[in-house]
Parts: C-alpha cells; structure tokens; sequence
C-alpha cells in the first residue's frame, strides 16, 4: 500500500485510540465559504458558521445514530441565535477521523455565556460491539430514553467564547463518548448522561468531510456546489467546495486528478451523490478537497453495500475469491439496513475494482487480505446475505485504515514490532480465519508490523499498543503482516478511568478535593476500572484512587440538575465541585481520560467529568 499518500477514511474502519481529548462534535465559524442564511443584524463584519459534527469514537459501540435537532447561541445579552436550519441525522461512530461538514449559518460578532445542543433519541439506533439487534438506551436515571434531550453549556464568566469581527472561527463541541455512556454487554443495554464540552478554535482540527447532491460545477473558480440532503431527502443547505491540482477523484470507479478530474466530475448528472474529504483552510473559510467520490462507489450511488472487516477468504493471491466480510449492510435505497452480519463477497481479479481513499492508485484484490477494513460496493443476492461484487455488478471495493490492538511481544527491533493480537476494530481477534486457499497468512499471537520511520521507542515487552494502517496484500512477498501508518503505546498515552455509584448517590465521603487534587473512594462504587484501549485493568480502593491535571488546560465538566458547566482550568473545576459537594451534591459518576499510574493510582487527566446528583 501507498503510505506517502494516504488520506484517512471514515472512521467505521477505525477503532477508539484514545489519542484526543473526547469525541468531538465541530462547528468551524468560518468566512467566505458562499451563501447562507443570517441570524440578522451582522453586516459586512458577520461571519459564517459551518457546521461539522465528528466523533472520536468508542470500542464498545458500533452504532451511535441519533437526530441533532438543535444548535443554538445565546448571547450574554440573552439573546439566542439557531445555527442548525434543520434536523440532521448523524451516526457519531462514524465519524471517529473527520468531522462532518453539515450546515452554515452567519453570525455577527459578540460572546456567548452558553450554547445548548438537542438530540432526539425518538429513532435512535445504538449498537454494542457484536450485537446485531439495537441496545436498549437508559437514562441517567435508569429509564427508557426516548424524545428530546436538551444539553446546555454554560461558560464561565471569566472564559466566555466570541465571534471577532471577519475572523474565522472554529467551535468545537465535544460529545464525549467515553464518559458519557455505560455500556451493559450482558444485557444489551447502554446508559446516557451527556457529556458535551466546547472549544473555540482548538488548534488540531481534523479533516472535514461533506455529502450529498452535486449541483453545479464552476471550472473557471475550480469549484462545485454540494447540496446536504435530510434523511427525507429534503434540502439541508449549499456548500461550495474548493479543488486543487493534488486533488484525487474517484469517479465510478475511474481515477482523476485536480482540472480533469472536475472535469469528469462534470459529466455526472446534476443531484448524483458525491462523497468530499478535505481540510479548512482559515484564511478562506472554504473547504479544500483532498479526495472526492461521486457516481459509483459512493453511499446513495445506487449500489448495495457493506462496511466492516474480512473475517475469511476462500483463495489465495491472482485468483477470483469470496470474501467473508463481518459488518452493517444497506441496500441501494437505503430502507433496508442489516447490523453486525456476515456478507459473502465475490470478487473477481482483474475485474474488481479496489482503491484507496485519496490516492490515484488502482489495487488489485490480493489488496483483500483477511482482516482488511473495507466498504464494498456491489448487487445483493436473495436475503442480503451474499454481495456480487464481480465486474459483472460493476464492483468496487475500497480499502480502509484498519485499526489493530494487542500487547508487544518485546521492543520494536529494526523497524518491525511482533504483536500479540486482542483485536482488529471493535472485533476478537479469534473471530477471524487466516488460513487462505491452504495458506497459513500470519500469526495472530505474533502479527509482524513494519512501523517503519515511526517512534516507538516507549514499547517494551507487555506494553499494550494500537496500530492503525493496512494488511500486506496476499503474495506481495514481504517480510511483515502489517504496514502501520500510527502507532499508539497505550501504556504510556492515554487511559480511561471510569468509577460509578448506585443511582441513589455515592457516600458523601465518595469524593475530597484538596491541594489540587481529586480523591476518589471507590469503595462503594457499582464498577471501578481503567481500559488503555487493550487491556481493562480494575481499579483497587488503595491506595485510594486520585486525578491529578495533565496541563495547565484541559476539558473539565460536571453536570448536575439537567445542565453541564465546562472548566478549562483543573483549580477552578475543584472549586466549584467542592462548592456542590458541600451543598449536598452527590456523586453518580467519575471519568477521566490521561495517563495512569497503577502504582499511585493516580489519572494525570487531559479530560475529566463528573456526574451528580
């Protein structure tokens, strides 16, 4: 695989790392991006805000799908300003690389004391990892969850946020997965108590992304016009997207680049679904394409489809084969949807047609080796439960960034780390057959990485690591298994703390706060434990737990009576859960997410949240 030219895709390919604060939902206040409605009242020093929403994803879930119906400002004025023109359909879980580019509203300059952000859970679908029927979602309070849910965020006075006049903005919610659900495997059920936390102009904004219809083509401005479309196929709002020469198109399967590339594009028919993956440019305001897909390949292309990973292949390298493909399938309307099934995939070799998210490569389908994250594109047979993906369908695969942890079976040695596996995205290791066409493929106790230029230094016999890239194609001839584009030592980055109480409340003893430093009795908590993203680790009552800050800044929250107060400032977090402690405030839920100390049983925290009663 191509490493110096990849572009991460989709995040259903990837699994939780741990490597950002939280799950993060974007709104980018930018300039210059086109038309828009206004909320009145800005003039020529308005900006505009567009609307990303992104996800940094959970392990535990695979599906977390739910209407965003509401985004509004308030001004310290009182004054309230709706920046989402429309409910919006969004699968969190999905967006784990990218933030999602769904509206754009103007706004004139001024601070904000609060901002509020509704989900309405009336059709939500959440998944937990293997399950194919939906979970059961519950409440803080142990009821069924259903309707709208209101999450205000209040800013503190001293750190109010504000639109400056004609700069462009980014404001960044986080809807923190991690500490926001407790996920009950046994049961099938998922608890939500929303974590949502807000940033204005984070500094490592993420690649953006935007779908929808094609409506017109500018080749003079190298531009075209996205139209976002409702789940009912209504008109969300216009965006105009940028090209560039490195710009890579993938057009019905064909690959272009930059003016030809638009070109091609051009001779869709107008409202053919498009598929744009870039990056926001703040001196403009516009979203710069890196790769785009239309016709297709492309959700709403008219093709069925499945995501997930190969679990099985029947044979090996230069021969026709069928896939054994584990994930979630729609069909080409996309009424019918499918969760956690095994597809059989037929590809042909020399017929299929395999690409890469961003690259102007063609791969052949010894690319579609076991444990390879994939989106197919194809025709289903009867019941869904095959896929033809032959040329004969017009079949497209694309190859995705497959996340894969495990523990280090020792230090990484001339570019190579041997890796005992535990899992391949959200799936057991065991669940997946490397014995190709006769052909033992690799070890699973010891999967060999080419890291190559990457530093893993920190990695010692044990450590727990994720590593996200692509499997060596079938025959390619190499010495290794896998090719990594990431490396991450979860031993030495970050780990989730999670300690929860009985609906009634932790003792009042639950929680000290003192000399910068949070103290956390677990004793009589329901769970206590710590996950590094491989290894679940429970927490002891001694020495007694604590969380510590990471940096001088960090994202700290506390939600009690139906509203979130966000801190930036760890002293200014213990001051104000001191205050509600000592107003009778008590503990239902501690997280935290930084690195941890098994021996002090200390969390140095980059985030950290708590739920009271």
């Amino acid at each position: 695989m191509n490493r110096s030219s990849r572009v991460r895709s989709l995040g259903v390919a990837s699994t939780h790392l741990l490597v950002r604060a939280s799950l993060a939902l974007l709104l980018t206040l930018v300039a210059g991006c086109g038309g828009g409605s206004t909320d009145g009242g800005g003039g020529s020093a308005a900006g505009t805000a567009s609307i990303v929403l992104s996800d940094e994803g959970l392990d535990a879930l695979t599906a977390f799908e739910v209407d965003v119906t509401g985004i509004v400002f308030e001004r310290v004025d009182g004054a309230e300003v709706g920046v989402l023109p429309k409910a919006t359909r969004v699968d969190f879980v999905d967006l784990t690389e990218v933030g999602e580019l769904v509206a754009r509203r103007t706004l004139a300059p001024g601070s904000f004391r609060a901002v509020r952000i509704t989900f309405d859970f009336s059709t939500a679908t959440v998944l937990v990892a293997g399950e194919s029927t939906p979970a059961t979602l519950l409440d803080g309070d142990g009821s069924v969850l259903t309707g709208a849910v209101e999450v205000p965020i209040e800013f503190p006075r001293t750190g109010r946020p504000g639109i400056q006049t004609l700069r462009n903005h980014v404001v960044q919610l986080d809807l923190d997965l991690s500490q926001a659900v407790e996920v009950d495997v046994a049961a099938n059920r998922v608890t939500f108590r929303p974590v949502v936390s807000a940033v204005f102009d984070p500094t490592d904004l993420r690649p953006l992304v935007g779908r929808g219809r094609l409506l017109s083509i500018d080749s003079d401005a190298s531009t075209f016009t996205l139209e976002r479309v409702a789940r009912d196929d209504s008109a969300l709002g216009e965006h105009v997207i940028r090209t560039v020469q490195n710009t890579v198109f993938q057009i019905d399967g064909a690959v272009w680049r930059g003016s030809v590339g638009l070109t091609q594009l051009g001779t869709l028919a107008a409202g053919s679904r498009v598929f744009v993956q870039g990056s926001f440019d703040p001196r403009t305001g516009e979203l710069v394409a890196a790769a785009v897909e239309a016709g297709l390949g492309v959700p709403g292309g008219g093709q069925d489809q499945v995501v997930g990973w190969i679990v099985a292949r029947d044979n090996g390298a230069g021969s026709d084969a069928t896939l054994a493909v584990l994930g979630n399938s729609r069909d080409s309307t996309g009424a019918t949807r499918t969760f956690h099934v095994r597809v059989e995939v037929s590809v042909d070799f020399g017929g299929t047609t395999v690409l890469q998210r961003g690259t102007d490569a063609v791969f052949g389908t010894d690319a579609l080796q076991v444990g390879q994250a994939v989106a197919v594109f194809g025709q289903f047979g009867m019941a869904g439960t095959t896929l033809d993906a032959t040329s004969a369908a017009q079949g497209i695969v694309r190859v995705l960034p497959t996340d894969v942890a495990g523990v280090a079976n020792g230090p990484v040695f001339n570019g190579a780390l041997s890796l005992d596996i535990a899992r391949i995205g959200p799936l057991d290791a065991d669940r997946f057959d490397f014995l190709v066409g006769g052909v033992q493929q690799l070890d699973r106790d010891a999967l060999l990485v080419d890291v190559g230029t990457i530093d893993g230094s920190g990695v010692q016999t044990d450590s727990s690591v994720v590593v996200s890239g692509w499997f060596e194609p079938l025959g390619a001839g190499s010495s290794n298994d896998f090719a990594a584009e990431r490396l991450v030592d979860r031993s030495n980055a970050g780990s989730l703390l999670h300690v929860a109480w009985p609906l009634t409340g932790g003792p009042t003893a639950a929680l000290s706060v003192g000399n910068g430093v949070l103290l956390v009795d677990p004793s009589a908590g329901r769970v206590a434990w710590t996950w590094d993203g491989v290894v679940r680790r429970d927490v002891a009552d001694l020495p007694v737990p604590s969380v510590t800050a990471a940096a001088a800044a960090g994202l700290y929250t506390i939600w009690q009576s139906g509203s979130l107060t966000l801190h930036r400032d760890f002293d200014a977090f213990l001051d104000d859960l001191d205050v509600r402690l000592a107003a009778g405030g008590r503990v239902l839920r501690v997280g935290g997410l930084g690195a941890w100390d098994p021996q002090l049983q200390r969390l140095g925290a980059a985030t950290c949240g708590i739920t009271l009663r």
